[in-house]
């Protein structure tokens, strides 16, 4: 944090940030991926009435979590707004092409042990970088320890998507760049 935006704010912003990030990021995505799933099985006017829920309710509960929870209220309303949502199309999905989501559920979980693994490398990565160099070195220098740990961190999920055949089963068949940098 503090290559794109300087490093004042950091102590305030930063936390907050890393926080709702992550998780607000997929829900939007999931939201995205199933919405142009029901376009594609001729269910778009569902998505109206998913997103509606989850206008309402961020709608009704925003002003309430903001007084009782502060900036974190609004942040979890979002999220409850857009799991709803999603939610919400899932079902639709399932019920509509009669959909199991057993194997959605094992690939997710073997992505969420590789996310965290990769998380902890990371915080290893920002440990050691804190021995010779600091985020308040300025505004480049975070840049750039921001720069080689997603490097470090791509790299590690990439090797371990493809030795995992991960990347196979999600694509449904191997990718020979990936063959290629492996030598598989």
């Amino acid at each position: 944090m503090g290559g794109l935006f300087g490093i004042d704010n950091i102590s305030i912003a930063g936390p907050l940030f890393a926080w709702y990030a992550p998780p607000t990021a997929l829900t939007f995505a999931f939201f995205t991926v199933t919405c142009s799933i029901l376009q594609g099985i001729e269910q778009q006017k569902f998505t109206l009435i998913s997103l509606s829920a989850g206008i309402l309710i961020k709608i009704l509960l925003n002003s309430l979590m903001i007084q009782l929870l502060a900036e974190k209220g609004a942040v979890i309303t979002t999220l409850l707004a857009t799991s709803v949502a999603v939610f919400l199309n899932l079902w639709r999905i399932k019920t509509s092409l009669k959909f199991s989501y057993r194997r959605f559920r094992k690939l997710s979980l073997l992505m969420l042990i590789f996310t965290i693994v990769m998380a902890i490398l990371l915080l290893l990565v920002k440990w050691l970088f804190g021995f010779f160099i600091s985020y308040n070195d300025g505004q480049l220098i975070a840049f750039v320890i921001t720069i080689i740990a997603v490097f470090i961190g791509g790299a590690f999920y990439m090797y371990f998507g493809y030795m995992s055949t991960l990347f196979e089963r999600i694509v449904g068949k191997r990718i020979p760049i990936l063959d290629r940098i492996f030598r598989r």
